[in-house]
């Protein structure tokens, strides 16, 4: 039978991102909450008597696309950042951490990191409210105003401070080995891939169901998205912004092919 040229769709579209060097394929996207299509062109005349129409001319079409995912990815991210994700332990992330001092001892969960003897650098006593009170600086002995940090054993000492106060520390320490890290950088951007998006159509005569797809040979990756950290708020969202571009090797921003995929070979 052939495909339908009477047909409806409903839904986003699955997302496929490929590179366009290697044609690897570098992220598929299954949980779009929107894939917005434009379709757009330029326009101009020229013009008779009495600023009457004669002729029309079109140029600069544009297929700008949107695409909000329902949540972040790792591989999104790194599309987006233009960089591989890097695997591995990472010493920038801190800890933040709010200790119990008895017998003038305290211990952070993790080790600290940086330059002998400034691995803290300060601590704050925290007041009744929680606020911050009282600063003490790490030194090479304990005192009023003073504390000690012992890298091998995590240890805290300090001097006159009494069982139950609270203190505040922050510290570089190791993210393990299969901690994942995107950077986003000044002088790299997210650059250009080939992007298919795939939904379905159905015939509105006999209700079959075709496969639809949208093949962009290049498209311009936008950098940039917004995130909206909210307490009672809704998950954040990925969105991601494209632009089709003329390729090389043809003048076709976008090929809308609709086919029936019992019959594909």
């Amino acid at each position: 039978m052939a495909s339908t040229r009477k047909f409806s769709m409903q839904g986003a579209l699955d997302v496929a991102i490929h590179n366009l060097e290697t044609g690897d394929l570098e992220a598929y996207l299954e949980d779009c909450l929107t894939t917005s299509i434009e379709m757009s062109a330029e326009k101009v005349y020229s013009m008779g008597r009495g600023g009457s129409y004669i002729t029309g001319f079109g140029h600069s079409r544009r297929v700008p696309v949107t695409i909000q995912h329902g949540y972040p990815t790792s591989e999104i991210l790194a599309i987006q950042s233009g960089q591989d994700i890097i695997i591995g332990t990472n010493t920038n992330v801190m800890k933040f951490e709010k200790l119990t001092v008895n017998s003038d001892a305290a211990t952070t969960s993790f080790t600290a990191l940086g330059t002998v003897g400034e691995e803290l650098g300060s601590l704050w006593v925290l007041d009744s409210s929680g606020s911050f009170s009282t600063k003490l600086t790490q030194a090479g002995t304990a005192s009023a105003t003073e504390f000690t940090y012992t890298v091998g054993t995590k240890a805290i000492a300090t001097s006159g401070l009494d069982d139950g106060t609270v203190i505040m520390v922050a510290y570089n320490y190791t993210a393990d080995a299969t901690a994942q890290t995107i950077k986003f950088d000044t002088d790299i951007f997210a650059g250009n891939k080939k992007v298919v998006m795939t939904g379905l159509a159905i015939d509105n005569c006999s209700d079959k169901t075709y496969k639809a797809q949208l093949i962009f040979r290049k498209m311009s990756i936008a950098d940039g998205f917004t995130y909206s950290f909210e307490e009672t708020g809704d998950p954040i969202v990925q969105d991601m912004n494209m632009e089709a571009l003329s390729s090389c090797t043809s003048n076709t921003l976008m090929e809308w092919v609709i086919f029936d995929e019992d019959l594909a070979v």
